[in-house]
């Protein structure tokens, strides 16, 4: 894992600046836990996904089992940002979407359209909010035209 920056240099030199008073003198400015929130060794204003680790910052999959908790409702166990699309099975090797949407903080997606008979839908989530980098695939590099097609 890679090492946290010391910046203590900074705050050092705003205590020795004579136009800067602090209301206590021996205060410190400890933010560096949230440097790096998921750990794994990017900070986040440069992290692609800062909320999940992926060290090499590519693509990160859902990561969750997606249960069908009812005839329109999929559920997951941790909340997440969540970006969804939906497509008719006919042509889902087109990876062609007629629903797409973003969940915020969601532990499930419900859709209460019924496809026509003889017909199905496909449904996708993958991560989405703060994790610019969320893969349509099922592992990593299981399924890449998927997220060469999908928005």
């Amino acid at each position: 894992m890679l090492g946290r920056p010391d910046l203590s240099f900074l705050f050092q030199g705003l205590r020795d600046s004579t136009n800067v008073t602090a209301l206590d003198p021996a205060a410190t400015l400890d933010i560096s836990p949230y440097w790096d929130v998921d750990a794994d060794g990017v900070l986040n204003a440069c992290d692609n996904c800062p909320d999940h680790a992926n060290p090499g910052q590519g693509r990160v999959v859902f990561g969750q089992t997606l249960m069908a908790a009812g005839a329109n409702t999929f559920s997951w166990s941790t909340p997440a940002d969540v970006k969804f699309v939906r497509g008719d099975l006919a042509v889902m090797s087109g990876y062609t979407v007629d629903l797409s949407g973003d969940l915020s903080g969601a532990t499930s997606l419900t859709d209460s359209t019924v496809p026509p008979p003889g017909s199905g839908f496909f449904n996708l989530v993958r991560l989405a909010g703060s994790c610019r980098a969320g893969s349509w695939q099922s592992s990593m590099g299981a399924e890449p035209g998927r997220d060469l097609a999908l928005p």
